[in-house]
């Protein structure tokens, strides 16, 4: 394996040194020839597109008009759907009701059609030559929509037919978040061409990562330069927190507490109707408000109502979703049973309120 980092003036920094090592006795999902540590995020998704990208298919255009589309067709293929299941359900006459993350997902799952589509995608409004399919695992922004099990299987198999690689940008699912695996997109059973990351891995220090696979980076002729680049304290804060993670086996414990929360969020919806939906992997879940189940209409409003109240009793909880109505929680890997316990208990009491 050769490391393949930013260097400032001209040398790599005793801390920097260890990552080609680390990386040799990591258990990651691919087995990677090339490691850049860049500043940020930012860098390490452009670093996968432009110059990783670039290099493997000598083409720069496609990269960048074929990946949106992608992402167009598919979301405009999924509201489709979702709109028709909705109709159906709403003429249905029984008691049960379908939440607005089960629809998405037997959209998502009706995987023959959505296959179809993104073939006619690919053969009528690219080259038939694509050059990438950048996706995370789990929607973070999005509002922690979790595709079903099949989905990345069926997407990738066809981005790779066409000439295309499959990019994870594992920001907020990587490093254990999940639960039981190192990297969200190992849920899946799919391994990438390109993985980045970022903050997770070094606890909020700034840095960003992008490794590949040797074919693909073998592909880059020429090293890169960046000032801030493999900065020495970036990168030991990333080795000291991979080994917390790893000495107190927080991979795991993301999946047991993660399970835990679960639970107490399934009871906060049997509880008050407002809230649509539930999911999400290990420490890594959501609550979707509505304002009426049967109608699946955003309730963004309480979403802010709740993150007053819950900011009254000491906790602070994020939102996401395409409408903002979504309660993200993302607590830390070093999280407890007893901490989820704490927030629930403000969760409560903050929904009682509305």
């Amino acid at each position: 394996m050769r490391a393949w980092m930013s260097r400032v003036n001209e040398f790599l920094d005793r801390h920097v040194l260890p990552w080609p090592v680390r990386f040799l006795t990591f258990r990651f999902v691919i087995l990677a020839t090339i490691c850049l540590l860049i500043p940020l995020i930012a860098f390490a998704n452009n670093t996968a597109l432009v110059l990783l990208i670039n290099s493997y298919l000598n083409t720069m255009s496609v990269a960048v008009s074929s990946i949106v589309l992608l992402y167009a067709t598919i979301n405009e293929k999924q509201q489709r759907h979702i709109a028709e299941l909705q109709e159906q359900r709403a003429e249905e006459d029984h008691a049960h009701i379908t939440e607005t993350h089960e629809l998405m997902m037997r959209a998502l799952a009706n995987q023959h059609e959505e296959i179809q589509d993104l073939k006619e995608l690919i053969e009528t409004a690219t080259s038939g030559n694509i050059a990438a399919f950048m996706a995370e695992p789990i929607l973070g922004v999005g509002g922690y929509i979790t595709p079903p099990k099949e989905y990345f299987k069926e997407a990738v198999a066809i981005v790779r037919q066409y000439g295309g690689v499959f990019i994870t940008d594992e920001v907020q699912t990587g490093w254990g978040r999940t639960g039981d695996k190192w990297f969200g997109i190992e849920h899946w059973d799919v391994e990438p061409d390109i993985i980045t990351s970022a903050k997770g891995m070094a606890a909020g220090f700034p840095i960003g990562w992008t490794i590949a696979t040797p074919e693909v980076a073998n592909a880059v002729p020429t090293l890169t330069f960046s000032t801030f680049g493999g900065n020495p304290v970036s990168s030991r804060a990333a080795l000291a927190t991979i080994e917390v993670i790893e000495t107190e086996n927080l991979v795991h414990s993301a999946k047991v507490v993660g399970d835990h929360l679960r639970e107490k969020l399934m009871g906060l919806m049997e509880k008050y109707e407002i809230i649509g939906d539930v999911r999400g992997l290990g420490l890594m879940q959501a609550l979707e408000l509505v304002k009426d189940r049967k109608t699946k209409e955003p309730n963004s409003a309480a979403v802010l109502k709740v993150f007053e109240e819950t900011k009254k009793r000491g906790v602070l909880i994020g939102k996401g979703g395409l409408y903002g109505n979504c309660i993200r929680i993302g607590p830390p890997l070093i999280a407890t049973k007893d901490d989820m316990d704490e927030m629930v208990t403000a969760l409560d009491e903050a929904l009682a309120t509305i």
